[in-house]
């Protein structure tokens, strides 16, 4: 690594939002952010940093099951300085139908930590997210990073609904996820890096997870890690360096994920005709002898969709949200607040 480690180390103890440019700006506290597939390594990795910075013995904080797959409930918090916190948020299955809302829920910050997260049907996740109101902090400053393990090959399909969940991401979050790849040595990790690269990922972390059955210290690994910490903290200074207003950027994402659900759910109700359709073409290409129209094209399709919608969803969100702050009264009271 470029700077070395004890430097490192002191930049992310010494890290505090006073110091940046514009002071704190009512952040307290770095929320960083770990979400993807379960049993990717999450939780493993959550493990590692905590072991590397504390630099003691190895605990297995999180009771992790990587080697027999991801077990992680709930969106369970562990402070890794007095201002920086990693979340291991519950680990997906598939991305599309209601676990997409979850997702995005997840990330916003908008659901408890600490407190079991049930996949939800239909709208009862904007009930979820407004009985939330109370006990979520606007302070905390979020970061995302999506981890995916090099064991596991990305289809075409799971390509496009990777891209699809990092570009809303950063358009729910402001910043374009972090990349994780944990088991390195396990399989095309040049592949897997170009692969997120196309997706437009430009921070990407080739890790090899401590493990209960290995964590013997190794200087790669430590370095690797605080490396990653190094990243974030300097992330987090670089957006800093304009001005924030984490009351906006909370109404913002809560008003962007309602949005998003009611969207989806009308998504939803029109797949069964979508998938009909889809048959109906394919058996009017097989008596014609026509190239067959694929599910996973339209699929992709969808989803690209969905990505268009939702930007422009976001782009009139932050126009009202200008308009309402710049009445009179309005930006003295934000200011003050």
């Amino acid at each position: 690594m470029a700077v070395d480690p004890d430097t490192v180390r002191r930049i992310i103890s010494e890290f505090s939002f006073d110091r940046c440019r514009y002071g704190s700006q009512g952040f307290r506290q770095i929320l960083i952010q770990f979400f993807g597939f379960s049993g990717h390594g999450k939780s493993s990795f959550i493990n590692s940093c905590k072991y590397v910075w504390e630099d003691g013995e190895y605990k297995n904080c999180t009771e992790s099951a990587d080697s027999r797959g991801g077990h992680t409930m709930e969106r369970r918090s562990y402070p890794l300085t007095h201002n920086i916190t990693l979340v291991d948020n519950r680990g997906f299955g598939i991305i599309g139908g209601y676990e997409s809302g979850e997702i995005f829920a997840q990330l916003a910050n908008l659901l408890p930590l600490n407190e079991p997260v049930r996949w939800t049907q239909k709208y009862e996740l904007i009930n979820k997210i407004n009985l939330a109101r109370s006990s979520v902090k606007m302070s905390d400053f979020v970061v995302p990073v999506l981890v995916y393990s090099v064991k596991k090959s990305v289809t075409a399909e799971e390509e496009g609904e990777l891209k699809a969940v990092l570009q809303i991401s950063e358009t729910l979050t402001g910043i374009f996820p972090i990349v994780v790849l944990t088991h390195k040595t396990s399989g095309e990790l040049t592949q897997r890096i170009a692969t997120f690269k196309n997706m437009g990922a430009d921070k990407i972390f080739a890790i090899e997870n401590y493990t209960p059955e290995d964590h013997y210290k190794r200087r790669p690994k430590h370095e690797a890690v605080l490396h990653f910490l190094h990243e974030v903290v300097r992330d987090v200074q670089f957006q800093l360096s304009n001005p924030r207003n984490p009351e906006r950027e909370m109404r913002r994402r809560r008003r962007y994920v309602i949005m998003y659900v009611k969207e989806r759910e009308k998504m939803i109700r029109k797949q069964d005709s979508q998938r009909r359709r889809v048959l109906e073409r394919r058996m009017e290409a097989m008596e014609t002898n026509d190239p067959p129209v694929g599910a996973d094209h339209e699929r992709q399709r969808r989803l690209e969709e969905d990505i268009r919608r939702m930007r422009a969803m976001m782009a009139n969100l932050d126009v009202e949200e200008e308009s309402a702050y710049a009445q009179p009264g309005n930006r003295l009271k934000r200011l003050a607040s």
